[in-house]
């Protein structure tokens, strides 16, 4: 992936907080990390509710709109400045649309796990390519077509199914803690197909997965 690549996605892409994963928060965390945090947004709208006491943003690419309400920012390769982090430092590391950009996320996992305290936790969301948009596409038109944003981004170097991103956020010494899908949008397709079906074909509508995994035992 380019940083031209990164840099020109339209301005959704960095500034929307990410209200789903508040309830996998841990509670009193005092110091959180967010790994491809965007605009700073999230992890802004964490501390405001009390979720978290400082919280420290690392991106690729400096961002104009870069929130004033976080802490400390790393700007650059997240291998590299995850490296410069302290050791047990972070009560939660956020990994919100992230994992999926890297060529080898299952080691970048080990080094995460590093970072996080005894009682920590990694949080993360990773796109579901099961779901029937794509799997019509590829099955029945033939295509694999990418586009600017979504399950099918340019910029997604790996791919998973429900059971390969717990197989994932199994790995690097992290076991899964809790998951859950990702919410519909109130009156959408995918919230109105699920209940027709009465929730038997959830994986088919599911645009992505939050699981929580914390340092194995």
């Amino acid at each position: 992936m380019k940083i031209v690549d990164y840099a020109n996605k339209p301005s959704q892409y960095f500034n929307n907080p990410r209200r789903d994963i508040v309830s996998l928060m841990p509670k009193g965390a005092k110091k959180v990390l967010e790994i491809g945090c965007g605009t700073g947004v999230t992890l802004a709208h964490l501390k405001e509710e009390g979720l978290a006491q400082e919280v420290h943003g690392m991106e690729w690419v400096k961002l104009d709109q870069a929130h004033p309400g976080v802490d400390q920012w790393l700007w650059g390769d997240a291998v590299r400045a995850l490296e410069r982090l302290e050791d047990g430092a972070y009560d939660a590391i956020l990994c919100l649309d992230f994992l999926e950009h890297l060529a080898d996320p299952w080691s970048f996992l080990e080094a995460v796990k590093s970072k996080l305290s005894p009682s920590g936790c990694l949080i993360a969301s990773l796109p579901n390519l099961r779901r029937v948009k794509v799997l019509w596409n590829l099955a029945v038109r033939g295509r694999f077509d990418y586009a600017e944003e979504g399950i099918m981004d340019r910029t997604h170097l790996r791919f998973f199914t429900r059971k390969s991103a717990l197989e994932l956020m199994n790995s690097g010494g992290l076991e899964v803690d809790t998951w859950r899908y990702s919410p519909f949008d109130s009156g959408s397709k995918g919230q109105i197909l699920n209940a027709l079906t009465l929730g038997l074909f959830r994986d088919f509508f599911t645009i992505q997965y939050l699981i929580r995994s914390v340092p194995r035992k």
